[in-house]
């Protein structure tokens, strides 16, 4: 476990499989200092932060990534890179500032829980 000044925190599971960033209250994350114990990810939760962006290290993990939780954030958008996740089956974007559902959701082929509660 890694804490922060802001009172987050970064935590990393023993069987590395679940990354948790939450309560930090940045705007990017960088997970270098604890990315060498990242393995074969299927949990990420980076809720609340001010992130506006997905850290682009984790398409290192893009087909074991299954539950992603990027609840009161600022993504104004669903990103594009997100459609990488071939096999997310969970995604939390509540609370966020989202004002439209892009036209290609469908390509979640696998997501079966999409959470978008008290967006902007």
């Amino acid at each position: 476990k890694i804490s922060f000044d802001s009172g987050g925190y970064c935590y990393i599971s023993q069987d590395p499989s679940t990354l948790m960033f939450c309560n930090a209250l940045v705007e990017k994350i960088d997970l270098e200092k604890v990315w060498s114990s990242c393995n074969e990810l299927k949990l990420v939760d980076f809720m609340y932060n001010k992130l506006s962006t997905i850290p682009e290290q984790l398409l290192e993990h893009k087909n074991s990534i299954i539950s992603m939780g990027l609840s009161l954030n600022h993504f104004r958008s669903i990103s594009i890179l997100l459609f990488e996740f071939i096999n997310l089956v969970h995604l939390n974007m509540n609370q966020n500032q989202l004002t439209v559902i892009p036209p290609n959701i469908e390509c979640f082929c696998n997501l079966k829980i999409l959470l978008l509660e008290k967006n902007a």
